[in-house]
């Protein structure tokens, strides 16, 4: 048997165990919980330099025997200078269906959510990002891939 574990900050799980769990999650649903925007659209259409940065946060909210609810929080922000010109902030709520006859342990959400969770909830931010932006009558805003770097 392995010793080897799948390591996450703080959270340590073995292999073995968070293969198993992963076979006893499924997706259950994906909704919007909240969102809020805002756009300088003068600065942006006059073509302001503008940096961009990304922030995500993801927060086991509730779980029982059968079932896990997970927040996934992105924050999109656009500069140019001191001045913020355009902001978009999303909140999608994931429910899981779990199928074990043990409870999950917070260890697997601990792992799940920062390996897993962000590549399944990243299309959605990054769909919701380009249609709000169109919508806003901005040039067309296309996020870049998530990508991950295989640990050796």
């Amino acid at each position: 048997m392995s010793k080897e574990k799948v390591e996450n900050q703080n959270a340590v799980i073995s292999k073995e165990k968070y293969g198993e769990l992963l076979r006893c999650i499924d997706l259950h649903d994906i909704y919007l919980t909240d969102a809020k925007m805002s756009a300088n659209r003068d600065a942006l259409l006059a073509g302001a330099n503008v940096a961009l940065s990304f922030k995500e946060e993801i927060k086991l909210a509730h779980t029982s025997q059968d079932s896990a609810r997970v927040f996934v929080d992105y924050s999109f922000r656009g500069k140019s200078g001191n001045r913020i010109v355009i902001s978009i902030f999303v909140r999608f709520t994931v429910v899981f269906q779990l199928k074990s006859d043990s409870p999950f342990p917070v260890e697997f959400f601990d792992v799940y959510n920062k390996s897993s969770l962000p590549f399944q909830t990243f299309p959605y931010f990054r769909e919701f990002v380009q249609s709000t932006v169109a919508r806003m009558g901005l040039p067309p805003l296309v996020l870049p891939l998530r990508k991950s770097i295989p640990v050796k």
